[in-house]
């Protein structure tokens, strides 16, 4: 169940173009981090699974990173809607963040035991609540994560989500899109149509759309993130639209595109 991997060492590894001053004081370059700021993950799973009936089965299973290194500030954003009720921890240590998921397994046994009562599937049916919190990139100290799900409780369908965070490990902040570019700067409906191309014709506006708070970034681009219902129906699932940073260019933060070499 344990799966250490620490992500992070690379970081060590890293040319730090260190000084040493008349004092003997070990000066570091402005993009070396601090040996105490460099953090290991390891993975973390719960799950179970409960037969109620002939016809209905329960199932649950949660696969969550742990860190060490991360400031508590940056790990409160990082597991929001990611631990049950939004509940934040005191240290979010493994033995704290497993107890929480196991108190929410409960729960939801519980829960489904419940609603098993007023409703008992005629057929085989399996109701779940899957969810992985995962590594998506690590570039230039940017450590974005994808948390993906889904679930199913009877009807005509389940439900599924994508949703991408991003911590600045060198400054220990949860980054913003305000962090990246000026949104006020940005024509964004011309950009987010231009780029969503044939699929526009799927939302609910055709001829306008927003961006939003769920993003996730590389070097050349930045990609907006919308849910089942978001601006389009059910069928159309999970939409990506991608926009390239040289045509944001006079929008992006001076540090930013330091960070990221962005010309």
């Amino acid at each position: 169940m344990k799966n250490l991997s620490l992500l992070f060492l690379a970081y060590l590894l890293v040319s730090c173009n260190q000084k040493k001053g008349d004092n003997n004081e070990t000066l570091q370059d402005a993009d070396t981090i601090p040996v105490a700021k460099v953090m290991s993950m390891d993975s973390l799973s719960v799950g179970d699974t409960l037969k109620i009936s002939n016809t209905l089965t329960v199932e649950y299973r949660q696969k969550v990173l742990v860190f060490t290194g991360m400031d508590k500030v940056v790990l409160d954003s990082l597991y929001k809607d990611v631990l049950p009720k939004n509940k934040t921890l005191t240290s979010y240590s493994r033995e704290e963040v497993q107890a929480a998921l196991q108190n929410d397994l409960q729960e939801y046994m519980n829960e489904m035991k419940k609603e098993s009562k007023s409703y008992m599937p005629e057929f085989p049916q399996t109701w779940d609540r899957h969810s992985i919190m995962e590594v998506f990139s690590d570039q230039n100290y940017y450590l974005t994560l994808r948390y993906t799900g889904y679930g199913y409780t009877g009807g005509a369908h389940g439900y599924a989500y994508e949703i991408y965070k991003t911590a600045d490990v060198k400054e220990q902040k949860y980054v913003e899109l305000s962090d990246i570019l000026n949104p006020s700067q940005v024509d964004w409906n011309t950009l987010l149509l231009k780029h969503a191309g044939e699929r526009k014709a799927e939302f609910f506006e055709p001829t306008s759309v927003s961006f939003n708070r769920n993003f996730y970034f590389n070097s050349n681009s930045i990609t907006f993130v919308y849910g089942q219902y978001e601006i389009a129906p059910y069928s159309s699932g999970i939409i990506h639209i991608t926009i390239p940073f040289k045509e944001l260019s006079t929008a992006l933060t001076p540090e930013f595109k330091k960070r990221m070499q962005i010309p």
